[in-house]
């Protein structure tokens, strides 16, 4: 049910904004997730390594990237697309859910941590000396 591909280093994955709806799990190398901010200053959000997956926020809701994914080395990844997933439901509902599942979850954790940062965040904002 999934897709094996390969690309080089400095490869766009996927745009911010792109319509597709694909869970990527990389197999060797490393992706950047990047968020531009206004005048097109890049942030690196996050490096995706082997065994970690990417684009599950898409995966799951449909929406569009909320940011771009870029292979920080020559990558092989593992590719999911939501019709492939459906496929994957009709055929072995107890994969598809088992594989939901540890998406949910992974996806739970992401956000904690990403909570806890902000509030680290706007700690050290609000505890800054004014000038």
């Amino acid at each position: 049910h999934m897709s094996a591909c390969s690309a080089r280093k400095g490869t766009v994955i996927f745009d911010e904004g792109a319509k597709d709806s694909t869970l990527s799990i990389v197999i060797r190398g490393k992706i950047d997730i990047i968020k531009r901010q206004s005048g097109s200053r890049a942030n690196v959000i996050a490096s995706i390594l082997p065994s970690q997956s990417f684009g599950e926020m898409s995966l799951l809701d449909g929406e569009p990237r909320s940011a771009q994914a870029v292979a920080a080395t020559d990558v092989e990844l593992l590719l999911l697309t939501r019709k492939d997933l459906f496929k994957l439901l009709d055929q072995h509902p107890r994969l598809a859910f088992d594989l939901l599942w540890l998406v949910s979850r992974m996806l739970s954790q992401r956000l904690r941590r990403t909570s806890g940062n902000l509030v680290a965040q706007l700690n050290k904002s609000v505890n800054k000396p004014d000038k």
